[in-house]
């Protein structure tokens, strides 16, 4: 949506081009591309959704928008590729994503299990979950602050700590809750000490 401000859309149709974004629970424009980031998905642009994808974020209620609505999403997706091809491709993920994709994608490569690129996979799977346990305890305590209260209850970081760790395949307490509380505290949820 900031690409679709940049183009100074109009408020009237920045709106329906909301409700479409809304409707695919997309954030980002790797929400609604390929695995490997080269293309749009055809399901995103024509409003058909994308099954295999699932957002873990509460969104609002959006129904379904019209066929002219959908036609008004894609002109705008349109300058963002051609021939079926993004014209700035995207990269590696920085972060994790919101969404749980079913499915699996062969991109080659070496085999599981050669040493460097494990240990690679391994820090990297480390620094996605310590910058998704940062955020996941960031919004319990803005949860908490919206709802007029001090603190929240015992063990909820423990317990963002535990999910993360069991649902990226770690091993327990890879990551101290100090750190966690320390990159929360600073406000520096993705800050990565590369040593």
């Amino acid at each position: 949506m900031d690409y679709l401000d940049a183009k100074k859309t109009p408020p009237a149709k920045m709106k329906i081009l909301n409700a479409c974004r809304i409707y695919l629970k997309a954030i980002t424009l790797s929400d609604i591309t390929s695995a490997d980031g080269t293309y749009i998905l055809d399901e995103a642009k024509s409003g058909a959704g994308i099954p295999h994808r699932r957002s873990s974020l509460d969104w609002p209620e959006q129904g379904k928008p019209m066929k002219k609505e959908w036609e008004m999403w894609a002109e705008a997706l349109s300058s963002l590729d051609r021939k079926k091809k993004l014209i700035n491709l995207l990269k590696r993920w920085l972060h994790s994503t919101h969404q749980t994709w079913e499915g699996v994608v062969n991109l080659g490569g070496r085999k599981k299990g050669s040493t460097k690129s494990s240990k690679s996979e391994e820090s990297e799977k480390e620094k996605e979950a310590l910058f998704r346990r940062a955020s996941l305890y960031k919004c319990a305590i803005d949860d908490a602050k919206k709802l007029g209260h001090a603190s929240f209850p015992n063990g909820t970081l423990k317990s963002i700590v535990l999910a993360e760790e069991e649902k990226l395949g770690l091993s327990v307490n890879s990551i101290s809750l100090h750190t966690v509380r320390s990159r929360v505290n600073r406000g520096n949820l993705g800050a990565f000490n590369l040593n």
